[in-house]
């Protein structure tokens, strides 16, 4: 999360911070720690709207990321391989949602990403804070 804010202070587009992947097939779990990771960021004074909550695309990630999305906390989904990820993925109404090949498997097609029509970045930074301590 300090690295987030560090990049925050020199980017102006958002931050993707990844809720721990160990979480990725707990809905609550996954849900209440996207919820610490913004409180995390609001209180270095950084606004929710500069900040993604990443998370695998799993079907317990995409109930999270409904439940985050609708409290207004944007998300970024990550690890979609099958198209009925990325339709679950736009019925859960999430911000973004990263196709992202498999090791050995088949590369992205150009301009896949987050990347502009020109080819620059756009303006997003992956950040792995791995796990957060509980204020409880």
């Amino acid at each position: 999360m300090r690295f987030g804010c560090e990049i925050l202070a020199t980017v102006p587009g958002r931050v993707s911070t990844e809720v721990d992947a160990r979480l990725s097939f707990d809905s609550n779990a996954t849900f209440t720690r996207g919820e610490r990771i913004i409180e995390l960021y609001e209180a270095e004074g950084i606004h929710i709207d500069r900040v993604l909550i990443k998370v695998a695309a799993t079907w317990e990630g995409i109930e999270a990321a409904r439940r985050l999305e609708d409290r207004g906390i944007h998300t970024n989904l990550t690890l979609l391989f099958a198209f009925c990820q990325a339709v679950a993925c736009g019925d859960a109404g999430v911000r973004l949602a990263v196709r992202r090949a498999a090791v050995d498997g088949p590369q992205q097609p150009p301009g896949a990403g987050l990347h502009e029509p020109d080819g620059r970045s756009a303006g997003a930074a992956d950040v792995d804070v791995g796990p957060v301590a509980s204020s409880s």
